[in-house]
């Protein structure tokens, strides 16, 4: 499918109003949008190619990497901003979808910069 899918598809659900609940989940997806789970299920399936808990997953984490390129939060604030109960579980999710760790995604960003995220000097490699 089409990237434009994706997004449009995000613009118009309300997952990045519940994006810090864990809660949230395809079952409560399907009630926000009037949609029986099953329907839920059927449509993402035919448009997109998985299913809604890979669809919310995958939102929470392109907001994950957009708070690690654009901000200093920590690795464990950003899982809970984005609705992972467990940092640890966080890290992996965000490993499988992107093929590096939270803190291997976001050292290129810092690598140009003299100071750490606290301003402290970087030491010389």
């Amino acid at each position: 499918p089409p990237r434009s899918t994706l997004f449009s598809l995000h613009d118009a659900l309300p997952i990045s109003i519940y994006i810090d609940d864990e809660e949230y989940n395809a079952d409560k997806l399907a009630k926000d949008i009037a949609m029986s789970r099953a329907s839920l299920y059927k449509k993402m399936q035919t448009i997109l190619g998985i299913t809604p808990t890979d669809f919310i997953r995958n939102v929470r984490l392109k907001r994950a990497a957009q708070l690690l390129a654009d901000t200093q939060l920590t690795i464990n604030e950003i899982a809970g901003r984005v609705g992972f109960v467990t940092p640890r579980n966080f890290s992996s999710q965000f490993k499988k979808m992107f093929g590096v760790t939270p803190s291997e995604y976001r050292e290129p960003q810092w690598e140009a910069s003299p100071t750490t995220p606290d301003g402290e000097a970087r030491p010389m490699k």
